[in-house]
């Protein structure tokens, strides 16, 4: 076959080419070798041959390449078909050669398929289009698109520098046609000089003339004493349209308004409104990286999002031009930096918005060194400024051939054999240049002789020689008068040197012993020069020090250390570990290193770069949070003194709880002799339904103590799910140990190369060999409960034919058989239980912080995960799991509703499986939400599906108890009465009282805040802005006046009112009370119009 196609091919001299785009012969072959079944191979290079002479070697069109795939046996009317003929043509060209000519070069100026366009985006002498590489790419092909009704243009990724400007040449894939742009410049660094010169050229393509957005009149849009305007088009609204679609490209947005065709440029002002999917960081090319809007930035944000995606990088789509951030988070400060950049890609409607340092940046040595940094992140390190850390060998000549390739001009990755680290040679560049400016400010005037010393300091071998290096530069500046100047260059010269080697020794280190020493030799140092690092080092300490931290196993005796030594009593007071501070964080780490001088400093630190250290910070806290879980689960006789200090500092939760919730519960601090072992075995083993004393009654405390040696305790099924959690959650968050999973299927195998991973699996293999059951396949406790009486009682009341006897029955239940102290031991657990998932889990906290602004989906996902939660954490089958469904026609009342089923041919009415239903778009009420769930899950669905961990237990709960259930609309009293809705109302009532934030406040506007609203706020949740419009009396818009002061006074003065509309309607029903209190105490009164459900602000008289 091989030899057949390549006779085919050869027949023809000319080479095959697709209208400029020229294809090798043998590119042909493979190509269709890889996309076309094997019996049509022949077929389609006949066809594809013939097609090639016909056109007298002139070119095949893409519509002729579209024809061919008939012949493979696509048939592109179908979505499968066109897809697949898109890829093979795609395929064709991408690995064609394409030709570029300088259409405006005086022998081809004027001739035919030569587009010199030089008299659009320049303006010859001075002025015309600035922008950097790649808007300039779209807006040529733009221009292509709507003068030339050509489509299909490509552009060179160069391009050519001139004295006064710029050209692009490009190249038709469908035309004969090449092209050559002049552009007035294609290396502009300026956000506002870039962004008028795209709305200026989109607007003169459509005839439409441009206005940039400014002000008159001598003031300012903030001063409100000026006349100012936003950027437009002179357009229709016809035009407008499709001004809008040609400006999208660039990430703007084009309409319609007040008789012109305004310009949007998308700036994001909060960090909240940066749009994100699959998990991806908004910043993860922020640290450090400044580069150019240039094709490359592109390549290696398609291949970062392809890889994360599985997706194809064809898949990926980014906008060309650029917007502006002004939220926190990157390198903004309000000080010096005040505006990060953001470029947006796409994988179809999901939107992931890259926060950059610079994406304009000026210097061609710091792009350069940017493109370099972002190819290390791209590949799976971390960058530092000097080196990509974490990289083999293998790894590191795998981003050299991608230097080599995406930036040529860059000088490219090589492997160090002496510091077993990758080295990037052009962001080390660019980090000297930062360094050389940095010097430059501690010398003053001595500038050229202080960059002349600075690079002498080599990049690959700064960490090893920067104490030489210091030396040298010293005597370098014995030549400048200012000696103490040169004295103080050589002390930074050999400061900057110091997180390079950090990071060196660092990378090298693979596990926990090695861990604490890095952790207690460096962390001194790195905290004492944070203030002289760059951006990218200090990213890069954090994440090192994040992935040495979790180098150490969470039962290591360190974490105890720190959290005993580190705390003090009002630590314990503001909630323990769980609510500290990062500077309480990093002050216990370093008394638990016993680094004593570092208390102070790391204070400083921890508030000045929290944002900057928050992945170490993050994985330290959560470190601590394990640790406590560890100690608090593991037996006693296994801990040590110091471990046992931190248990005596837990808080008595359980105390708490039924104190809060007047709950008759035992308080295991008020016991003695025996009891107090008894009691600890009681809460370990026994079936929830077992009192005290009971359990007690089954033997002497040796006998009991024997028995247990064979039993599974519950604690140990809540432990299995923590480290299970842990497990996933550390290959979610880990790139390398996930690939490595999903290329070997072996959690062995991770567990080979991550000492942490191999701590949880070997952890969890030993519950398992205890005999704790898997996730799925539940645990109903070590025995069951059995009462002689009830079984009487069972029998007497076989047949339950009537509602007087389901309700007799359920009387004697309630009198003879449920044990009260019982009911509150339960309800108390399960209040804490809610409570601790909640709290360890940040989406869960999340959720519940924002309920009041969640959508109703939000709370359905919320329901469901939590359920999940509780569910396993009592034992239940995974196979009985409840599902959680969206219900609006609930009875009026009902917050809720548990719906199991029963195989009723069995005369213990067999559990089937189990809904529970809730009005999501009714629930706008945390407590209400928390209280409902708890009742019906944590009460109804425990006692159907595993009995043994709720109140009533399998014997009571499985013969009689499903069967007598009175419905609330039959005998509410009876109802009531029943052994389940006993149970579930006091867990509901214990959970939502236990989960019940502070009391409400209802914030005093100001408006000297420059906006007016009433704030409503949740126990130090998030705050919720009621969002207002301001209208006439007539119920119409008004234009607000810039002043919002003088909007404030109209409304109390009566001519005007604010209109409050959308999902604000919500939280005012919620508590609409004590808004109308608050304004009512500032004159101002609230009121709701009844034909359209808005409110109204409006003034009091």
């Amino acid at each position: 076959m091989k030899k057949i196609a390549l006779t085919l091919l050869s027949l023809f001299l000319i080479t095959p080419c697709l209208a400029n785009i020229h294809i090798n012969p043998s590119t042909v072959e493979s190509v269709v070798k890889e996309f076309v079944p094997a019996d049509k191979v022949v077929s389609v290079i006949s066809e594809y041959n013939n097609q090639l002479k016909q056109s007298n070697g002139t070119g095949i069109s893409a519509q002729k390449l579209w024809n061919i795939c008939a012949i493979a046996g696509w048939d592109i009317k179908q979505a499968s078909g066109k897809s697949q003929c898109q890829k093979f043509v795609n395929a064709m060209v991408s690995r064609a050669s394409i030709k570029f000519y300088h259409a405006c070069a005086k022998e081809n100026k004027g001739k035919a398929g030569y587009i010199c366009v030089d008299d659009f985006f320049t303006n010859k002498i001075y002025g015309g289009t600035q922008v950097n590489l790649t808007p300039g790419q779209t807006l040529a092909k733009e221009y292509a698109r709507l003068k030339h009704n050509d489509s299909t243009v490509q552009c060179k990724n160069k391009f050519d520098p001139g004295t006064l400007d710029d050209t692009l040449m490009c190249t038709s894939h469908n035309q004969n046609a090449y092209y050559e742009f002049v552009f007035d410049d294609l290396e502009e660094p300026k956000d506002q000089t870039i962004k008028n010169s795209i709305q200026n050229a989109i607007c003169r393509m459509y005839d439409a003339k441009p206005t940039t957005a400014g002000c008159a009149g001598g003031g300012t849009n903030v001063s409100g004493t000026a006349t100012c305007w936003g950027a437009s088009c002179a357009a229709d609204s016809a035009k407008c349209e499709k001004i809008n679609q040609s400006m999208a490209k660039f990430g703007y947005i084009a309409e319609y308004k007040n008789g012109k065709c305004e310009i949007n440029f998308n700036t994001v002002t909060k960090q909240e409104d940066l749009k994100t999917a699959y998990g991806i960081d908004n910043f993860v090319f922020c640290h450090g990286i400044q580069v150019a809007n240039a094709p490359n930035v592109e390549t290696y944000l398609k291949q970062y999002v392809a890889e994360r995606t599985g997706v194809s990088e064809s898949s990926v789509k980014c906008d060309s031009g650029f917007n502006t951030y002004t939220g926190d988070g990157c390198a903004r400060n309000g000080i010096t930096d005040f505006k990060d950049d953001i470029k947006t890609c796409r994988v179809g409607n999901n939107q992931i918005d890259f926060v950059f340092d610079d994406i304009n940046e000026k210097w061609k040595k710091t792009a350069q060194g940017g493109v370099q940094g972002m190819s290390c992140i791209v590949t799976g390190g971390t960058f530092s400024g000097k080196r990509c850390i974490g990289l083999g060998e293998q790894q590191c000549n795998i981003l050299r051939q991608s230097n080599l390739t995406e930036c040529p001009e860059c000088r490219a990755a090589k492997w160090d054999d002496e510091t077993q680290t990758c080295v990037l040679p052009s962001s080390a560049s660019a980090q000297n240049l930062q360094r050389g400016i940095n010097i430059t400010m501690i010398v003053g005037g001595a500038i050229v002789g202080i960059v002349i010393t600075v690079a002498t300091v080599g990049t690959a071998t700064a960490a090893v020689a920067g104490t030489a290096a210091a030396t040298k530069s010293a005597i370098a500046f014995t030549a400048i008068e200012t000696v103490g100047a040169g004295i103080e260059v050589a002390a930074q010269l050999k400061i900057d040197a110091m997180a390079d080697e950090f990071l060196v020794e660092s990378n090298k280190c693979k596990d926990a012993t090695c861990a604490k020493e890095m952790l207690s030799q460096n962390l001194q140092r790195m905290a004492n020069l944070q203030n002289d690092m760059t951006d990218a080092e200090v990213d890069a300490v954090d994440s090192e020090m994040a992935r040495l931290a979790n180098l150490i196993p969470d039962d290591d005796e360190i974490w105890a250390t720190m959290l005993v030594n580190g705390t003090d009593m009002a630590d314990n007071k503001a909630g323990f570990w769980e609510s500290w501070e990062p500077e309480q964080v990093w002050r216990a780490v370093g008394i638990g290193l016993q680094l004593a001088s570092l208390i102070t400093g790391i204070t400083k630190w921890a508030i000045s770069k929290s944002s900057r250290i928050a992945k170490s910070t993050a994985t330290i806290k959560q470190k601590f949070t394990r640790a406590i879980q560890s100690i608090d689960n593991a037996p006693e006789n296994t801990l040590t003194t110091t471990q046992m200090a931190v248990k005596r500092q837990l808080p008595n939760k359980t105390k708490a709880i039924a104190n809060a919730n007047e709950l008759d519960i035992i308080d295991p601090s008020k016991l003695t002799g025996d009891d107090i072992i008894y009691y600890d075995l009681w809460k370990k083993y026994a079936p929830r339904n077992q009192p005290f004393d009971d359990f007690k009654a089954m033997g002497t405390l040796d006998e009991i103590q024997e028995m247990s040696k064979s039993w599974i305790p519950w604690e140990d099924i809540e432990y299995r799910n923590q480290l299970i959690n842990q497990r996933v959650e550390f290959l979610m968050t880990d790139k390398e140990a996930m690939n490595l999973f999903q290329s070997t299927r072996s959690f062995d195998a991770v567990a080979e190369q991550y000492p942490y991973f191999a701590n949880i699996l070997r952890q969890e293999r030993e519950l398992y060999a205890k005999g704790v059951p898997e996730l799925r396949s539940g645990f109903a406790g070590d025995y069951s409960t059995f009462n002689p009486e009830l079984r009487n009682f069972v029998r007497q009341r076989q047949d339950l034919t009537s509602v007087q006897d389901k309700i007799e029955t359920t009387e004697e239940i309630y009198k003879r058989f449920l044990n009260q102290s019982v009911v509150d031991e339960v309800a108390s657990l399960r209040a804490e239980q809610i409570d601790n998932l909640i709290n360890s889990n940040p989406t869960y906290k999340r959720y519940k912080d924002r309920f009041y602004v969640l959508t109703p989906e939000e709370k359905q996902k919320f329901a469901t995960d939590l359920i999940r939660d509780i569910e396993e954490l009592n034992g239940v089958d995974g196979s009985l799991s409840t599902k959680v469904l969206q219900d609006d026609n609930l009875p009026k009342g009902v917050g809720a509703s548990y719906r199991p089923t029963h195989d009723t041919s069995d005369k213990n009415w067999q559990y089937l499986n189990s809904e529970t239903h809730m009005d999501f778009h009714k629930k706008q009420n945390y407590e209400s939400f928390i209280e409902d769930l708890s009742h019906e899950v944590g009460g109804h669905a425990i006692d159907y599906e595993n009995p043994n961990a709720g109140a009533l237990g399998a014997q009571l709960q499985n013969t009689i108890a499903n069967r007598s259930y009175v419905q609330s609309d039959i005998d509410y009293d009876a109802y009531r009465k029943t052994a389940t809705e006993q149970s579930a109302y006091r867990i509901g009532a214990a959970t939502a009282k236990t989960q019940s934030v502070d009391g409400l406040i209802v914030k005093e506007f100001d408006p000297s805040n420059g906006f007016f609203y009433s704030m409503l706020e949740r126990g130090g949740n998030d705050a919720f802005l009621i969002y207002t419009e301001l209208v006439d009396d007539g119920r119409k818009i008004m234009t607000p006046s810039p002043d919002m002061v003088t909007n404030i006074t109209n409304v109390r003065d009566g001519k005007a009112m604010y209109q409050v509309h959308g999902d604000d309607i919500y939280q005012i029903e919620a508590y609409f009370d004590e808004i109308k209190s608050n304004l009512n105490e500032h004159d101002l009164d609230i009121i709701q119009e009844p034909r359209n459900g808005f409110y109204y602000i409006k003034a009091l008289k």
